[in-house]
């Protein structure tokens, strides 16, 4: 009998069903067993990547290039008893997931410019994350936030959730100057770059002076 070669991953991977999604830092292993009592040993396994030229296996190895690629792989004993060539589709991504922030409820300005922005306590602020620029995207897993301000500084990072329909995203409890940070990750680590933005809370109404 032939010997039989599985192949395997070190982190980061991620599977969905059969399909393994890896970044380009992903080691990938080939592991022979010859194993019947009276066989007589793996002489050496061979692969390939996306049809190019057979190598002999001697240590991990790693796929680099976005999307999808082909593993092809066996091994012989020394006895000339070749294994069947099996296939491994694994999909290379190293794109972080890109996050959105939508602002709902009262607010002057845009956060996006130099220009000053001002919101309320009632203003609702709202990250959304996709990872789905095209089919060899993991998945978006979770989006981090944290915010500042001039009271308590830095919170520490939370993951971000939707509340119930009618009070989504979150809201900033005091007034005067905020600082907001946020980003998401996927399923493999990549990490997108933090977010920064600032905003002024202001719920005080202007005051008028008559003079008589």
């Amino acid at each position: 009998m032939p010997p039989e070669t599985i192949i395997g991953y070190n982190k980061p991977y991620h599977f969905i069903n059969k399909t393994v999604w890896v970044t380009s830092n992903t080691t990938i292993f080939l592991k022979t067993d010859d194993k019947p009592m009276c066989a007589c040993g793996v002489n050496n396994t061979q692969y390939r990547i996306d049809n190019g030229k057979w190598k002999m296996y001697s240590q991990p190895f790693r796929v680099t290039g976005e999307c999808v690629h082909i593993i092809q792989y066996y091994s012989i004993d020394n006895l000339n008893n070749k294994e069947k060539t099996k296939s491994q589709i694994v999909y290379v991504d190293n794109t972080p997931p890109e996050t959105t922030l939508e602002i709902k409820g009262s607010h002057v300005g845009d956060p996006f410019t130099s220009k000053p922005f001002f919101v309320t306590t009632n203003t609702h602020f709202l990250l959304h994350s996709k990872d789905n620029q095209s089919e060899c995207n993991v998945g978006a897993r979770n989006i981090y936030y944290r915010i500042w301000n001039i009271y308590s500084g830095w919170s520490n990072w939370s993951i971000y959730q939707d509340g119930p329909f009618s009070t989504p995203g979150f809201t900033l409890k005091e007034e005067c100057l905020h600082y907001i940070e946020y980003y998401s990750d996927d399923y493999l680590g990549n990490k997108e770059t933090v977010h920064n933005i600032s905003c002024y809370v202001d719920n005080t109404p202007p005051t008028t002076i008559g003079y008589g």
